[in-house]
């Protein structure tokens, strides 16, 4: 049953990071025709931004005690993902020159894949031990449709209280 929910899990996030990327590719794609499109690039930061509130908040919170450094590592990562967005939209909207545009995007997409694979092969089988199916399966149900307040930012570009 644990390895359903592994499974069930894997899944359920992979979707989330399958969907960032593919708006992430479109964009790139319609930079390669020459074009920006802006809504696109919107589309996938605001997949990722939605995928980071259900970890940060939901997800995350439940096992931080118990892995600690994994989940310090992921929250760096989100950091670090906010910056690479921040920054290809800002080029994108002071009409940089599209092989700058392209440049930034694809080091954006280099990061989300190593950050998605340590997610998926590394830190959600640990979290689904230490959740235990029951409580898998609620944290499935609650983060399906789960929206970010306007305004959140992830934990490591919050700023200091």
């Amino acid at each position: 049953m644990l390895e359903q929910q592994e499974t069930i899990l894997v899944q359920f996030f992979q979707h989330a990071h399958h969907r960032a990327e593919g708006f992430l590719m479109e964009f790139q794609e319609e930079l390669e025709q020459g074009k920006v499109e802006g809504a696109l690039l919107e589309r996938a930061a605001e997949s990722i931004r939605q995928h980071m509130y259900v970890e940060e908040e939901l997800l995350f919170p439940l096992v931080e005690t118990q892995l600690a450094e994994p989940i310090a590592d992921l929250r760096d990562d989100h950091g670090r993902v906010t910056d690479l967005i921040a920054a290809v939209q800002a080029l994108g909207g002071a009409g940089a020159a599209v092989p700058r545009l392209q440049q930034e995007t694809t080091r954006l997409m280099n990061f989300l894949a190593a950050h998605s694979a340590k997610e998926d092969m590394g830190v959600y089988p640990d979290i689904v031990a230490f959740l235990g199916p029951a409580r898998t399966q609620a944290v499935l149900r609650e983060s399906d449709g789960v929206e970010p307040p306007a305004g959140w930012v992830c934990l490591r570009r919050r700023a200091p209280a």
